[in-house]
């Protein structure tokens, strides 16, 4: 109502209409991880602004996607067509991811083992699981066949990263060796191995070199030698069978002595072949007992072998001696009832035969006063 200075009024009217506030409807408040992006929303209106816009992909959309790197808490103010506005807010907690510390990269040989670990969270997953102890432990033990990259991925309760460390596989050296043999005692062998660049035999007695890739073995006894080969980083082991059979036990004439062309029975026992050396003089020279014609001093060399295959050699002397050379009396004529001094020489003892008619018959010059022609014989040892 408006009056002016006469008195006089007009009445006039202004209408005031009062719109309603948006009603919004908004995303909860949440938490995140780190570098996660999180969608949020809000409705009600027909345009909208949020801020702060860091971290927005687009702080006039109902539906920005927010990636915070602190938590945030973040404001929409909501205008509908009647032009009035309304502001709200959602807060985004942004946890920080774990920190993890792990195992470092590695090299192990095929069939050994390493020992993972990481630490930094709660619980572990580490994947692929193949050749692992237990994939959900924060220290498996790896035995992978292959080279591989092991990822584990570490969360402390609500966040959760991933690191990884990578197993390098080499392979074990392959082996090419000596095959078990036989031998005989006090004989040698020759070792070898190869596909190495370093060689370690055991044990080492009997052998010329036990870090040569090829040593001479004269074991005593029975032995298997191992042999350690590596390639410069991995090794590998193999082993070689050195059997080792006994000698004959050789039963043999005694050494001897004999006149000449005398017939000497010769044996020897404990094989089951034999050689004797040299022939000359045997009536055969590969039997266990042959028969020597002495016509010299000899040492014959038996060969014994056994059912083993070993030979032991062993002799037996045969010492010839000279027939004595005999000087004696002549053929001569005495008269009956005469006697005659016999005489013989060249030895050590004398056999004269008959003894008819003799002073003494082992004597060498004995007196002969036979009473008949006689032919009187003289032994001369």
């Amino acid at each position: 109502t408006v009056s002016d200075v006469t008195g006089c009024s007009k009445l006039d009217s202004v209408t005031i209409n009062v719109n309603a506030l948006p009603v919004i409807s908004k995303s909860n408040d949440t938490s995140i991880c780190i570098n996660a992006h999180v969608p949020m929303f809000a409705s009600g209106g027909v345009s909208y602004l949020w801020s702060p816009s860091v971290g927005l992909s687009n702080p006039n959309s109902a539906s920005p996607i927010a990636t915070p790197l602190t938590s945030t808490k973040y404001y929409v103010t909501v205008t509908n067509v009647a032009g009035c506005s309304k502001k709200d807010s959602v807060n985004i907690t942004v946890n920080s991811l774990p920190v993890i510390t792990k195992s470092n990269d590695t090299t192990i040989c095929l069939n050994s083992q390493a020992m993972l670990f990481a630490s930094g969270g709660t619980s572990y997953a580490w994947s692929p699981s193949v050749g692992l102890s237990n994939p959900n432990s924060a220290t498996p033990v790896a035995q992978p066949l292959t080279t591989t990259k092991y990822y584990v991925t570490v969360s402390n309760g609500g966040c959760a990263k991933k690191d990884s460390v990578n197993i390098t596989v080499n392979s074990l050296p392959v082996i090419s060796k000596s095959n078990d043999t036989a031998i005989c005692l006090n004989s040698q062998v020759m070792l070898f191995a190869t596909g190495g660049f370093s060689y370690a035999w055991s044990p080492s007695v009997g052998l010329s070199n036990p870090n040569s890739a090829s040593p001479v073995a004269t074991p005593l006894n029975t032995t298997k030698y191992y042999v350690t080969v590596s390639n410069g980083g991995c090794a590998k082991k193999d082993s070689v069978n050195i059997t080792v059979n006994s000698l004959p036990v050789i039963s043999k004439s005694n050494d001897t002595s004999v006149c000449i062309n005398s017939l000497v029975p010769l044996f020897a026992s404990g094989g089951t072949a034999y050689s004797w050396l040299p022939s000359t003089g045997l009536d055969n020279s590969i039997i266990a007992n042959p028969t020597a014609t002495a016509k010299a001093s000899t040492i014959y060399y038996v060969a014994v072998k056994n059912a083993a295959g070993c030979i032991k050699l062993d002799s037996v002397k045969i010492k010839v001696n000279n027939l004595p050379a005999i000087v004696k009396s002549n053929d001569t004529s005495i008269c009956l009832n005469s006697q005659i001094t016999l005489l013989a020489s060249g030895g050590s003892s004398y056999t004269w035969s008959p003894s008819t008619g003799l002073s003494n018959s082992n004597i060498s010059k004995p007196v002969a006063s036979p009473l008949v022609s006689t032919k009187y014989y003289v032994t001369v040892t």
